[in-house]
């Protein structure tokens, strides 16, 4: 599991309350803000150039990811996710790590990966308390490699073939594991021309194991994804690194802490692939929809674009009423000058702070080891904003 800083905040935006316009009104965006007056502390609310070096795999991880199908889009009975976590993003210099094969030997197995996308979908809303599956999409430099790699990863997994419904050219693997939690695994390998998909049902509950089920399901990542590929056209290899890192200056607009180290999970995601970061992304696909969301950034902070200020009041509200709807949250002070902002202090979580506030169109999602920091962030990415069209 790729842990990393930016999760804190992740997990603990992760409910999402869709509105329909009862309950608890969103304040108005009119009331006047004195942006020269609000107290950004030591952070800088200079707009920063988005340095792109190294990262063009990343770019192209998230355009993968853009297009894979969200959990519930294979199969409604698994809405939820745990991988708030991680970054999502599969890369040369984060590939993916299994059980069966550490991250650092990837490249030795399987060389030529370009990048990819991983998802974890779950039945229910714990670890280990009924079945669920992670899916991997990756892209390699040439057929050639990623039918190598196919064979040799499948090569390492332990198990025994079991039959993929409608896929007779998949690769897949069964194992029932007897070590500490006893659980079952249906793993399956797809190549598409350059593209692998992978995907490994765990069932942990169901004694005697639904291995037919857990096949099928399989079977439906494969529809899905396959049918999705179609909307994705692989950059040129020697034109990767004109990917654009930052749409409309966006990301130029989104705080970047000076000293903090930047996390992998940094960046420029579409709509569809900041659901991803869901706990539930099904229900906030609804909640995104309604809003006009088309771009998640993430650097230190989080700013989300929406169709209108309207929109962005409504997605204000989505987003807190859905933290504050966990009983160990606590209600903060707004940030002082900005009445409309809406914070909470989060004990459980190592005293992580957030706040949210929308800025004309833009929603910002702000975090920090305690209320003050968290207030000054929400400052200075209140003044970076400000000026943002």
């Amino acid at each position: 599991m790729r842990i990393n800083r930016i999760g804190a905040l992740l997990i603990v935006i992760a409910g999402v309350v869709p509105l329909t316009g009862c309950g608890e009104p969103a304040a108005s965006s009119a009331v006047a803000v004195d942006v020269a007056a609000l107290d950004a502390g030591n952070y800088s609310f200079s707009p920063t150039e988005v340095d792109g070096t190294g990262r063009a795999a990343n770019r192209e991880a998230i355009r993968i990811g853009a297009i894979t199908p969200l959990g519930s889009d294979i199969d409604p009975r698994f809405p939820n996710t745990l991988t708030t976590y991680r970054s999502h993003q599969i890369t040369p210099a984060q590939p993916p790590e299994y059980s069966w094969l550490k991250a650092d030997e990837f490249d030795f197995v399987a060389p030529g990966l370009v990048a990819g996308w991983e998802s974890k979908s779950t039945r229910r809303t714990d670890i280990e308390s009924g079945r669920e599956f992670v899916t991997q999409t990756m892209r390699f430099r040439s057929p050639d490699d990623a039918r190598s790699a196919a064979a040799a990863l499948s090569a390492r997994r332990p198990g025994d073939g079991y039959p993929i419904p409608g896929y007779p050219d998949a690769i897949s693997k069964k194992v029932d594991n007897t070590a500490y939690t006893p659980n079952q695994n249906v793993s399956g390998w797809l190549v598409r021309e350059s593209m692998l998909l992978y995907i490994e049902v765990t069932d942990w509950v169901n004694v005697p194991y639904e291995t037919a089920d857990s096949a099928g399901i399989v079977a439906r990542f494969f529809d899905k994804q396959g049918a999705a590929l179609r909307d994705y056209t692989p950059t040129p290899l020697n034109e990767l690194d004109k990917l654009p890192a930052d749409v409309d200056d966006l990301l130029k607009h989104t705080l970047s802490v000076q000293g903090e180290k930047p996390d992998a999970t940094r960046g420029l995601y579409p709509m569809t692939a900041a659901l991803h970061f869901r706990r539930q992304p099904s229900a906030a696909q609804r909640t995104y929809t309604d809003a006009g969301v088309d771009y998640m950034a993430v650097r230190s902070t989080m700013v989300f674009r929406t169709k209108d200020e309207a929109a962005a009041e409504r997605f204000v509200m989505s987003l807190y009423s859905g933290a504050a709807s966990d009983p160990t949250y606590r209600p903060a002070d707004p940030v002082r000058g900005i009445p409309t902002s809406r914070c909470y202090t989060a004990p459980s979580t190592a005293s992580i702070s957030q706040c949210y506030v929308a800025v004309g169109r833009y929603v910002t999602n702000v975090s920090g080891p305690n209320i003050q920091a968290t207030h000054q962030r929400t400052a200075a990415q209140y003044k970076l904003l400000a000026g943002l069209k």
